[in-house]
């Protein structure tokens, strides 16, 4: 499904899981493909559980915790110096 998508090369991209089910091998291919996207002028809206995956693709984020958003913007601004996605997000939820 996710080929079917990337063949026309649209100009945005909604995903939804993308990297679900796959090896790590084909994690990678995707995220570097996504990343070659974006600098092409594609832009991405991508839904992950994997926050990994995300900090390594995403610039702007929007974190959610029970349907609400509980921070968005850059990622370089919601995250402290020397914290990762995960620990960004568990301290902006574990504070509500």
């Amino acid at each position: 499904m996710l080929a079917s998508a990337l063949i026309h090369e649209p100009k945005l991209l909604l995903l939804d899981e993308p990297f679900i089910n796959l090896d790590p091998i084909y994690q990678r291919k995707i995220r570097e493909y996504l990343l070659e996207y974006v600098s092409n002028g594609g832009t991405i809206l991508l839904c992950t559980h994997i926050l990994e995956i995300a900090e390594k693709v995403c610039k702007n984020i929007a974190l959610i915790n029970k349907g609400r958003i509980v921070a968005q913007g850059p990622l370089n601004e919601l995250r402290k110096p020397e914290e990762t996605l995960e620990d960004t997000f568990m301290r902006l939820v574990t504070r509500m």
